[in-house]
């Protein structure tokens, strides 16, 4: 099966509402494909209640590979939860430009 040239231009991935040391294998997994696959990669963090600092490893990681690569890498929908655990480990990801809250309304 050919991938389309929509289905290159971006790939999304969900956040499961839980991501810590047990399942952040199979993101990664995820991610690195789209990386791969992609020019721009958008993880949806609408679902995200929690989560450790496995994820933020992966998310800092993923983000410095698509800029070495070229492609964009955002995470959007970015609520308190995951705001709360990027402080907590020190990345300020607003200020790096990857990391979009979630919109109010």
């Amino acid at each position: 099966m050919e991938t389309s040239l929509e289905e290159m231009a971006c790939a999304v991935v969900p956040l499961d509402a839980a991501v810590d040391i047990r399942n952040i294998g199979e993101l990664a997994d995820r991610i690195k494909a789209c990386i791969a696959g992609a020019m721009a990669v958008v993880v949806d963090a609408e679902a995200f209640v929690s989560g450790d600092v496995t994820l933020v490893q992966v998310l800092a990681a993923a983000g410095r590979t698509a800029a070495e690569r070229g492609i964009s890498f955002k995470v959007v929908n970015a609520g308190p939860g995951l705001t709360a655990l990027l402080d907590r480990c020190g990345i300020d990801a607003v200020g790096r430009g990857f990391i979009y809250r979630q919109q109010e309304g």
